[in-house]
């Protein structure tokens, strides 16, 4: 039997080449913050994250992505600061089991990642023809028995009910985004990658944040129960880690330090 290891480059394999195998600044990395450069950023500005929404639950591939409907009268979250320099809008929030990035050498069992595109751009789709106006902003996850929130439960109970890739579920209680992020938002790692699922485009700013949230391990697993294209369980769906090729990669705290 293979390892999730090998399963995963099994799979990339297959990938386009020009991006994903040439490309020179690709995610996920490994994070460190005995080598990053330490930087007094903004803090990450957060818009409408604690507004109750009620979402489509998508299988798509081996992702499991929460979008809000496209007929909803509501206004999306937003993010500005941390290093950005314009106002980036929500696209979608999936999840890779376990996580793509390591903080020093730690893998988590699970990374949520925020996709969000320049308000300055219609729609997500004209975002992608232009660097940098798309971001992502990461949070790893441990697996607990208990949390407080439910917000894993609404989703893992529409999981469940997908019928395979392609399909959707639209959750039966509203939920907050800002119940997937950490309590502590001040410790961040900002570096420039890519996408990590193909085509890997680059020029993507991404938000790494240094602590972590919870999942409870029940829903973790209802999760996992996606089947992929070939009908087997997938069982991981992270991407590899990738060189940095001399990135610079900052870490952001509350204090300001010079880096001698």
């Amino acid at each position: 039997m293979k390892t999730l290891s090998q399963q995963n480059i099994a799979r990339e394999e297959h990938w386009p080449k020009v991006h994903c195998k040439k490309g020179r600044q690709q995610s996920p990395i490994a994070l460190s913050q005995k080598t990053s450069y330490l930087k007094n950023l903004e803090p990450i500005k957060l818009e409408n994250f604690d507004q109750d929404y009620i979402l489509d639950v998508h299988h798509l591939t081996d992702l499991v992505v929460l979008k809000i409907p496209d007929m909803c009268p509501c206004s999306k979250p937003k993010i500005s600061g941390g290093g950005l320099t314009q106002t980036y809008i929500l696209e979608n929030l999936h999840f890779h089991w376990p996580s793509e990035h390591t903080i020093d050498g730690i893998r988590y069992d699970m990374e949520c990642h925020f996709v969000l595109y320049s308000t300055k751009y219609r729609t997500f789709k004209e975002a992608l023809a232009h660097p940098f106006a798309v971001a992502v902003m990461a949070v790893l996850n441990f697996k607990t028995n208990y949390t407080q929130s439910n917000n894993f439960k609404i989703i893992a109970e529409a999981t469940k009910k997908l019928k395979g890739t392609g399909t959707k579920q639209r959750t039966t209680e509203p939920l907050k985004f800002i119940d997937f992020l950490p309590y502590d938002l001040e410790k961040f790692f900002y570096y420039e990658g890519s996408f990590s699922v193909p085509w890997c485009p680059e020029y993507v700013h991404w938000l790494v944040f240094k602590n972590t949230a919870n999942i409870q391990s029940s829903y973790y697993m209802d999760m996992k129960q996606i089947r992929g294209e070939d009908g087997e369980l997938v069982e991981s769906n992270n991407r590899t880690l990738q060189n940095i090729n001399g990135r610079k990669v900052i870490l952001r705290t509350r204090w300001f330090y010079i880096n001698i």
